[in-house]
């Protein structure tokens, strides 16, 4: 079976990676929405793919197992070639799809359904709904698919920003174990949430002798004029 390139994959590449999805963890969010995508159209699977430069990866699938798949080997290799729905009433009949194994054998395709997920300007992977019975979706199950990979797009989004907040956060770990200040972290309140460990190497005290004091009742802040906190300024 043949997939196609786009004539841009260096970066579509470009913008998977930088979502920092591929590879991590299962997470209830994805889940639940590719349930929601399974339960509108009356499918018994559905599956949110990414594809990088040689493999199909499934970062929530429900129906079927999480197979990791040949890029050549898809459905979402050609979704993601086209910006709208791809759907395919019946696999056995198409073409490019009647010898894939997953038409062939389990879990016997019939009914493909895929929108691409473009994000960063490249298209990384597609949300897909998969029946094994031929038929096609009605437009208000077109349509929801469409709405639902949005928000699947939010969520990665979401999740990028959390990645890039991660590794702000130790870039400042690693800053304050080099320079030998001690940093803190304060919740809105100006309580202490977080206290390196450099603290008790210039105090003598643990670091959770402060947790949950306020700045202002902190005495040590006006004695340590060096440190510097990410929360107290």
């Amino acid at each position: 079976m043949h997939s196609e390139h786009l004539p841009d994959e260096p970066r579509r590449f470009a913008s998977l990676q930088a979502l920092g999805i591929i590879d991590t963890a299962p997470e209830e969010s994805f889940d639940e929405l590719v349930a929601c995508a399974a339960q509108l159209t009356g499918c018994p699977i559905a599956a949110i793919c990414l594809i990088d430069d040689r493999r199909q990866w499934f970062k929530a699938v429900v129906g079927m197992a999480p197979v990791v798949l040949p890029r050549e080997q898809t459905f979402c290799a050609h979704t993601i070639l086209g910006t709208d729905v791809m759907e395919v009433p019946d696999a056995r009949l198409d073409t490019r799809f009647v010898s894939h194994p997953g038409v062939t054998g389990e879990p016997h395709v019939r009914l493909f359904a895929g929108m691409p997920l473009c994000a960063r300007g490249g298209v990384v992977g597609s949300l897909v709904v998969i029946d094994v019975v031929p038929r096609s979706l009605e437009p208000d199950q077109r349509e929801a698919l469409r709405r639902l990979a949005k928000v699947a797009l939010g969520l990665m989004r979401g999740l990028e920003r959390l990645t890039s907040l991660e590794q702000e956060r130790a870039r400042l770990l690693d800053f304050a174990r080099a320079s030998g200040d001690w940093m803190w972290e304060t919740d809105e309140h100006l309580r202490y949430t977080w206290v390196s460990g450099a603290f008790e190497a210039v105090t003598g005290m643990p670091p959770v002798s402060l947790i949950g004091q306020t700045i202002a009742d902190s005495p040590l802040l006006g004695a340590l004029r060096g440190a510097r906190g990410p929360g107290g300024g």
